[in-house]
């Protein structure tokens, strides 16, 4: 697991954020298998519906689907 700086003292990131900024729970990295929520710099075990995983990373789905697979994709 990463560190963050807490003026200028070296604090270990919260599980299971394997990078942080700013306070141990903010994550920019998750350990495997947990995804990074960047909207919300938290780490998840699963996407929400109106999310779609992209190289590790939850983001949101493109108008007009309420709900993704992938980022054009809509289910039927």
């Amino acid at each position: 697991m990463g560190y963050y700086n807490d003026n200028r003292v070296c604090r270990l990131c919260s599980y299971p954020c394997e990078r942080c900024v700013d306070q141990p729970g903010k994550c920019l990295t998750c350990v495997d298998p947990y995804i990074l929520d960047s909207d919300n710099f938290v780490c998840q075990s699963q996407c929400s519906a109106l999310q779609f995983v992209n190289q590790g990373e939850c983001n949101p789905c493109v108008y007009p689907c309420l709900a993704c697979e992938s980022e054009s994709k809509c289910p039927s």
